[in-house]
């Protein structure tokens, strides 16, 4: 009659646990790799080979919740449920998931004792290889970033942990009150994490579901959390290691203002004087970064994937934030100068120069790569632009393009050996110059430098002769005297109305040139900037009767008003793609979002009904014609 009682006793004295008489050694105490590799059930069993793998593989934080959760186990043939719980998880790539777990489940049918322990701790270990990435998240690493002595004051960077606390707050919790789930529909912070648009990416359900399994205790979702960084959303990986992120939080924070001098070092050494932003990140967890708007002046940040890799994190941050600086360093024209095939050519001319300099700059892809592997980079640029330039079929196109940007980036590591021979053979400047003038320039520069001197860059890197002809071709479109003086102005960081005068000043000197086009396109890109949207959209349009491609440009426009929240302008611009495109239900349900987004219903609803007069299956906007009814009723 009192034996369950005291079994029940017996479990909850320290150091005495079921599974260590199953196992022959006590997990559930602080135990050190050594004390494993000495143990008498290790060497018994001719298994010290297979702990000093696990040793190499693991911290001994690691080790120990590894070993922990597999011994809380009811069996270790549990670990074959491990495919049902990936199911659970709602975050992307599930049968990628279940694919690379159950491969290493084939065979799988251990004993429960401490062979079979070891040998699933080895199958574990090899499922969290397949779906983690090549480095190790967390590694014992010290802060330890090198910076200079120079510092351009015209960068602004802050940093805000409100997002990352209030999240791994959540996560931590034994139950979740009120005033939790208040705050994941009210929260500033998490309504960054969901994508509130069209395209879902990550919505508040998900969240909240992968929230519900992240907080579970179950011996087989630890495990599952364990094994998979991105588990629920990257929630699961978190409340694993949250002893972990509570300290990389503190050491960023007791750091920040390292890692911003070593950013701001970095970025200042390659632009232009004069280039500026002023930009908050939100450190946060659980982000997917689906649709993020470079124009923002917030950039969320997933601490998930960096762990206590501290210059991992600068430099990506750096990569991050060259983008930002980039925006406000270009005045990027240059699609609205090409139609057709140009455009593709155009855009990856311009994913080999971003992710090639900001690589160059900041380096987290391959380093020293091997020159028959960078070959291989310029081999396939040179097949893909021959491709376009043949109009070859769209699969065969596509597939390059894919190729190009997969898991080894070939487009961006060509890209950064370009950056590094202009650095080695003409100097920083000349990046500097492209950085001004835009990714044609980069490419111009680049074939200049090898027709100057062909011996320092080889022929394997060097471009067709119809890509060279098609780059001086798009470079002809700008006047090289005219983008400068539209530059300079800009790096001056004047306020709007002063941009405005010294705009007008400058039309006197370029009035009777046929290309006056060019210098609308700059003018309105240039008071963009400078937050004067209505005169934006004032020379914008002037110059829209003369680009190749009005119907693409009018979208293009009205999105970049948009990105900063100008709807007035971008309806503007909206009227005048319908006016370009009738037939076009794109055209009419663009502007349909706009007048619902500023709670026009009535402009937004003839819009919805004009789509389907050209579209009639088009689900979505019927929903909204039942929202914007709904919305009315209730008023």
């Amino acid at each position: 009659m009192f034996f369950l009682p005291a079994l029940f006793l017996l479990l909850l004295i320290p150091g005495l646990c079921f599974s260590q008489g199953k196992y022959e050694f006590n997990f559930d105490r602080n135990w050190e790799w050594l004390d494993l590799m000495v143990d008498n059930a290790t060497l018994s069993n001719m298994l010290l080979p297979a702990v000093k793998e696990l040793s190499n593989d693991y911290t001994i934080d690691e080790g120990r919740i590894l070993f922990r959760t597999l011994t809380h186990l009811d069996s270790l043939n549990q670990i074959k449920l491990l495919p049902a719980v990936s199911n659970l998880d709602p975050t992307k790539n599930k049968a990628f998931r279940k694919y690379n777990i159950e491969k290493e489940l084939s065979y799988f049918n251990e004993r429960d004792n401490f062979r079979g322990l070891i040998e699933a701790a080895l199958v574990v270990t090899k499922m969290k290889k397949n779906l983690s990435p090549n480095r190790k998240i967390f590694n014992d690493r010290n802060f330890f970033l090198k910076t200079i002595d120079t510092y351009d004051t015209n960068t602004v960077i802050n940093f805000d942990f409100k997002g990352a606390l209030q999240i791994l707050d959540l996560v931590s919790k034994d139950s979740l009150t009120y005033e939790d789930f208040r705050s994941i529909d009210k929260s500033k912070y998490l309504n960054m994490v969901y994508n509130t648009g069209k395209v879902i990416c990550t919505s508040k359900n998900t969240f909240t579901k992968s929230l519900y399994y992240a907080r579970r205790k179950e011996p087989i979702i630890v495990l599952y959390k364990f094994i998979n960084p991105v588990s629920f959303l990257n929630l699961g990986y978190l409340s694993v290691y949250s002893s972990n992120y509570k300290r990389v939080l503190n050491t960023i924070q007791s750091q920040s203002g390292n890692i911003k001098f070593y950013i701001i070092n970095l970025l200042s050494q390659f632009f232009p004087k004069g280039a500026r932003f002023n930009v908050i990140v939100n450190f946060l967890f659980a982000y997917e970064n689906c649709n993020w708007n470079s124009h923002s002046k917030n950039l969320p940040m997933n601490l998930t994937q960096f762990g206590d890799d501290y210059e991992y994190l600068a430099k990506y941050l750096t990569r991050e934030l060259f983008t930002y600086e980039k925006e406000n360093t270009i005045l990027d024209i240059f699609p609205y100068l090409f139609a057709g095939t140009d455009t593709l050519i155009l855009q990856v001319m311009k994913e080999v120069f971003e992710g090639g300099i900001s690589n160059f700059i900041a380096p987290i892809l391959a380093e020293n790569r091997p020159a028959a592997l960078m070959e291989k980079d310029f081999l396939l640029f040179k097949s893909t632009i021959y491709a376009i330039l043949q109009n070859k079929n769209s699969n065969v196109i596509d597939s390059l393009l894919s190729l190009g940007h997969d898991s080894r980036f070939l487009f961006y590591t060509m890209g950064t050996q370009m950056a590094a021979t202009l650095d080695k053979i003409l100097g920083r400047d000349y990046i500097t110059k492209s950085l001004i003038q835009g990714p044609i320039s980069f490419f111009k520069i680049y074939i200049e430098a090898y027709h100057a001197d062909s011996k320092q860059i080889r022929d394997i890197f060097q471009f067709r002769t119809e890509f060279e002809n098609k780059v001086e071709e798009m470079s002809s479109k700008i006047n090289k005297q005219m983008y400068f003086d539209f530059a300079n102005i800009k790096l001056e960081n004047k306020p709007g109305d002063m941009v405005l005068k010294d705009i007008e000043n400058l039309s006197k000197k370029y009035e009777k040139r046929t290309d006056t086009y060019v210098f609308n396109l700059l003018a309105g890109q240039l008071l963009f900037a400078s937050d004067m949207y209505d005169k934006s959209f004032e020379y914008f349009e002037k110059a829209l009767p003369f680009l190749p491609d009005k119907i693409r440009s009018t979208k293009e426009m009205a999105n970049l008003f948009l990105s900063d929240t100008a709807y007035e302008s971008a309806i503007k611009m909206l009227t005048k793609y319908i006016e370009y495109a009738p037939k076009n239900p794109d055209a009419y349900l663009s502007r349909a979002d706009v007048y619902f987004a500023i709670n026009d219903f009535a402009k937004a609803r003839s819009d919805y009904e004009k789509v389907l007069e050209l579209d009639s299956q088009d689900k979505y906007v019927r929903a909204k014609i039942i929202e914007i009814d709904e919305e009315l009723k209730n008023r």
